[in-house]
């Protein structure tokens, strides 16, 4: 049965339909949805007309390809005997490596669950990469394309050691994922399996400019930290650098981010709607987990309802985390209808309940319950996204690096702000700041320094880090 819908004016049939194949210069291996196209924002070239210009209300978009749209007209008229050209239910069309969100823990690799549950990976901006040339590894032996200095041990079997954090995708190690770690002295040197195995470059379609993704195990900065051009966060894990893009040569992707699909569906929007990657660098839409309106480069969007928007790294937040403020996991609370289940009522004495507040149990500040959040229903607590260090700006950092300034004898590591807030930079004598977000620290000689005035004092990045 189809499922029929009005867009504007419109009345669209939720179908997709095979791209058709009577010449091989059109041929397409995924399906073609039928969507929405707003005219006033996406300039965009048919990929069988080859004309560039603005999609007026309905088209076809593959949702496996980012950057793959045909007019109505060229689809239908390329196939005069209609021979390929069959509809195909939307819920029997093939979406190539759709992802259903959100992921169950931060403990679950984003890039791990792609590559194991897909076939054909395609990422932000058309790259892709066949899991088949992933030549996976048995029996304990070293893959020889890792980008480390010293020979890798596989370990393939469970483990009761938590805590870990991989050096390519900067995310956790669960006690059940094949890892990988140093035979060296790097103690903190460890990889998902998949995070291994990751392609050394990729080819890529972003806004009309196509390229090549490379991938470097550090970056050429200071500290080995640099943003990600998509999410505008900064990392110190493995980088896909973009070469020749436009007019900014070298910018750094980090692993996650290059590995973001182009189709979603997420379990706080309508099941049966699938959210697709959009450029969205100057939209004014809000999305709708954060609240906020961003100059990122991509975000989902509903091809349905058109008023369904997330940032990409909000569509990957994970169903439930763990803080050491509450012993249960915390529930990602994704509509403010569900209040009463999971969260905290605050109300004061005087207006007997009448006005609910709800704040965060780590900053102690107001939650707008417009946005999401986690909470807890055993212990009625809830908690800012942001807040939990996880999922917050920092997140994509691997603290604990070691490096050498001259103004100090012993190595000193990389830290929270907030972990020395209030004591005075061994330098500059400034008191540090939880502003400040990083710093460096001694612990044997209580010796802390600003992020600034160790890099200005940098002798060397400990490579056993």
């Amino acid at each position: 049965m189809c499922v029929v819908f009005a867009i504007t004016g419109f009345i669209q049939t939720a179908l997709s339909y095979p791209m058709p194949s009577s010449s091989t210069s059109i041929n397409h291996m995924h399906p073609l949805l039928l969507t929405y196209f707003d005219p006033t924002r996406l300039v965009i070239r048919c990929k069988i007309c080859d004309e560039v210009e603005k999609f007026r209300g309905l088209g076809y978009a593959c949702f496996g390809c980012f950057n793959y749209f045909v007019h109505i007209k060229c689809a239908v008229y390329s196939d005069p005997d209609h021979i390929s050209f069959k509809p195909v239910l939307i819920r029997d069309a093939q979406v190539p490596g759709l992802l259903r969100l959100p992921m169950p823990n931060e403990n679950t690799s984003v890039v791990s669950f792609i590559l194991m549950n897909s076939t054909d990976v395609t990422n932000v901006g058309g790259a892709s990469a066949s899991i088949d040339d992933h030549q996976m590894i048995d029996g304990g032996k070293l893959f020889d394309k890792i980008i480390h200095e010293h020979p890798l041990i596989l370990h393939d079997r469970p483990s009761d050691v938590v805590g870990r954090v991989c050096n390519a995708c900067v995310q956790l190690i669960s006690s059940s994922d094949p890892f990988y770690s140093c035979s060296c002295p790097c103690k903190d040197f460890f990889l998902h399996r998949y995070c291994a195995h990751l392609p050394g470059t990729l080819k890529f379609t972003q806004m009309g400019l196509t390229g090549t993704l490379t991938l470097v195990s550090k970056a050429h900065t200071p500290f080995n930290m640099f943003l990600c051009m998509r999410c505008q966060r900064r990392c110190n894990g493995f980088a896909y650098v973009e070469d020749n893009i436009g007019e900014t040569p070298g910018c750094y992707v980090d692993v996650v981010c290059a590995y973001t699909l182009t189709s979603i569906m997420h379990d706080a929007h309508a099941k049966s709607h699938i959210l697709r990657l959009e450029d969205i660098f100057g939209y004014s839409t809000a999305c709708n987990c954060c609240c906020k309106k961003s100059q990122k480069l991509f975000g989902y969007e509903c091809n349905n309802c058109r008023d369904f928007f997330l940032h990409a790294e909000c569509a990957l937040l994970p169903d439930t985390v763990t803080h050491k403020f509450d012993k249960h996991p915390l529930k990602l609370i994704t509509t403010g209808a569900l209040i009463d289940d999971h969260l905290l009522l605050v109300a004061s004495e005087d207006d007997e309940g009448e006005n609910i507040i709800m704040f965060c149990e780590i900053c102690e500040k107001d939650i707008d319950e417009r946005c999401w959040y986690y909470g807890c229903k055993e212990c009625d607590q809830c908690f800012h996204i942001g807040c939990i260090p996880t999922l917050d700006h920092l997140s994509k950092i691997k603290f604990g690096f070691t490096v050498r300034v001259s103004c100090h004898d012993c190595p000193v590591a990389a830290v929270r702000a907030l972990s020395v807030d209030g004591y005075p930079c061994g330098h500059c004598r400034k008191i540090i700041r939880e502003s400040d977000e990083i710093a460096f620290e001694c612990s044997e000689c209580y010796f802390r320094i600003h992020q600034g005035c160790a890099e200005e004092l940098l002798v060397y990045v400990q490579k056993s880090n």
